[in-house]
């Protein structure tokens, strides 16, 4: 009986750390943008995790090699039906706790509200934004320093602590036992 719980035992915790060790490893990046005191939009955007520290440095939405935008979020906009007709992101891959490097969008609502940006974190001088209204021709317009990116970076704990974990909590349950 003791060695059918104990295989059991074993058999429990191999499920366990196989849970841990499959999960997906992958750097969320999230940037808030900021025009002029407008919250303007929320860029998320998912990087592989082999791409960090790997040497190919800055990495462009265009590239495909595992860097992909998730969602694209304009608050202004919301409720209208927007439609992107253009995004870029660049993110230094190794350098990813610098956020998004650059990144340029054009959205369009069904209210004839267009939203535009172009912000390069190098070159602070040339970052542009606009939201502009078709109908009534009013034009906001942030240049510069009032264009700012606050990016937030959630990096995976890797599965190594989880496995090991999950062994130091099977060996006090074995002392126990």
């Amino acid at each position: 009986m003791k060695k059918i719980k104990s295989l059991f035992s074993a058999a429990l915790l191999s499920c366990c750390a196989l849970l841990f060790s499959a999960s997906s490893n992958a750097v969320v990046i999230t940037t808030n943008v900021n025009l002029g005191g407008i919250d303007f939009a929320t860029i998320e955007t998912n990087l592989d995790d082999s791409l960090v520290g790997s040497g190919l440095g800055l990495v462009s939405t265009f590239d495909a090699v595992g860097f992909d935008l998730v969602d694209l979020y304009v608050p202004i906009a919301d409720g209208f039906d927007p439609f992107t007709w253009w995004f870029e992101a660049i993110i230094d891959v190794d350098n990813i706790m610098a956020g998004v490097e650059f990144v340029t969008f054009d959205v369009e609502d069904s209210d004839g509200w267009l939203y535009y940006l172009y912000a390069d974190s190098a070159f602070v001088d040339s970052s542009y934004g606009s939201i502009y209204d078709v109908s009534s021709g009013y034009l906001f317009e942030a240049f510069g320093s009032d264009v700012q990116l606050t990016s937030t970076i959630d990096v995976p704990e890797p599965a190594l602590f989880g496995l090991f974990a999950i062994a130091f909590a099977g060996m006090v349950l074995r002392r126990r036992v």
